[in-house]
């Protein structure tokens, strides 16, 4: 049904297929309906535009400039030496990271849980989703949009303002996905392989050292709820650290952030 090719013969968690589409409702959503997807461990889905694109919390991602990428990676878990599952959008995090910066753009900053930022703006967002299998392992469906081409003119009025790609932080030249894409993909097979020899230090470590949330003011909201203070790290579980006022340290699991300076 699919025309799936061999993408990265090496690869050893994260590339090792490829699955490229000219137009599809959500790269995510296509994996998640069909079996004869997730179960290809290993497999990118590439697409040249979504109609459906999301993000968390079923927001809209932009999906039709053409040249962006829009790419689910599925990985399946195991529970040794190191269950992934909890720290998946964390080390999808620091992979997305550290390929930016990769083309350059040493300004971009990670912003819990999922996005990529440069400046105030977003560059990127991840959004991950899981379904457990029949064998007993979890599929876990790895979807990332990142902003390459154009300018924030190329995007909706309505989040004009708060976007912006990567050609215009670099101010020079084009970029072309698909390398993007195989710099991501090989930094997030090491990522995964880094973490599944030394568990999850490794991964808290590096997204501490990549974001730019620590040490600011912010308001978490969650389900109506909403909590300010200071944003002091992550917990061993890959939780947000959050000093309210009066000094308690409270482990928030998840919610939005704004910042507040």
């Amino acid at each position: 049904m699919f025309q799936i090719k061999l993408y990265r013969e090496a690869s050893v968690h994260v590339g090792r297929w490829l699955l490229h589409l000219e137009e599809v409702g959500s790269t995510n959503s296509l994996a998640l309906r069909h079996r004869e997807l997730l179960e290809k461990r290993g497999l990118v889905i590439l697409a040249d535009r979504q109609t459906q694109g999301r993000g968390r919390r079923g927001r809209k991602w932009c999906s039709h400039v053409e040249g962006n990428l829009y790419a689910s990676f599925v990985l399946h878990d195991s529970s040794k030496p190191h269950s992934l599952l909890p720290y998946i959008t964390l080390a999808s995090g620091v992979a997305l990271w550290e390929s930016i910066r990769a083309l350059g753009v040493h300004e971009a900053a990670i912003k819990w849980p999922n996005d990529i930022l440069i400046g105030a703006k977003k560059v990127a967002g991840i959004l991950v989703e899981t379904t457990a299998m029949e064998s007993g392992v979890h599929a876990m469906v790895v979807g990332i949009g990142v902003n390459l081409k154009g300018d924030r003119y190329s995007y909706p009025e309505e989040v004009r303002e708060r976007v912006i790609t990567i050609e215009e932080a670099l101010k020079k030249g084009e970029v072309d996905r698909f390398e993007f894409l195989d710099i991501l993909s090989n930094r997030l097979d090491k990522v995964v392989a880094d973490y599944m020899r030394c568990g999850p230090a490794v991964i808290l470590d590096t997204w501490e050292q990549a974001s730019s949330s620590i040490g600011r003011r912010i308001l978490v909201e969650e389900e109506g709820d909403s909590i300010e203070g200071v944003f002091v790290g992550l917990s061993p579980k890959g939780h947000l650290l959050l000093e309210a006022r009066g000094g308690e340290v409270i482990e928030i699991v998840s919610g939005d952030v704004t910042f507040l300076d």
